[in-house]
């Protein structure tokens, strides 16, 4: 199943705004992986431009640095962010409003040449 970048681009953008609408100013955490395991970053989800953003410590970061700095390398960073007051993903709570992005059959010529 396949979706085209400009797709799977127009699904953030409205996931990131389902979120926005929903959820900005709200808790954050994100739980370590590795041998971060025992550790639990929070934050405050924010939104700087078209992009959301997690505040620490008065710092704004990425959703894939605020992953980095607990060291949770396992998922795609909406997976891996949970809202305190639900327990629930990003991407959970985005997929709720907005539903789940539509994977199609991969076109025809798409196919990468091996090697």
């Amino acid at each position: 199943n396949w979706a085209s970048a400009a797709e799977r681009e127009r699904y953030r953008v409205a996931c990131d705004g389902a979120l926005a609408a929903s959820f900005l100013g709200e808790e954050v955490y994100i739980n370590g992986t590795g041998n971060a395991k025992d550790s639990r970053m929070f934050g405050v989800l924010r939104k700087s431009s078209d992009y959301l953003k997690i505040e620490v410590q008065g710092e704004l970061y990425g959703l894939n640095v605020f992953c980095g700095m607990a060291l949770n390398t396992k998922k795609r960073p909406r997976d891996s962010i949970f809202l305190l007051r639900t327990g629930k993903t990003l991407a959970q709570e985005a997929e709720a409003v907005v539903g789940p992005l539509v994977l199609s059959e991969r076109p025809e010529g798409l196919d990468m040449p091996a090697g």
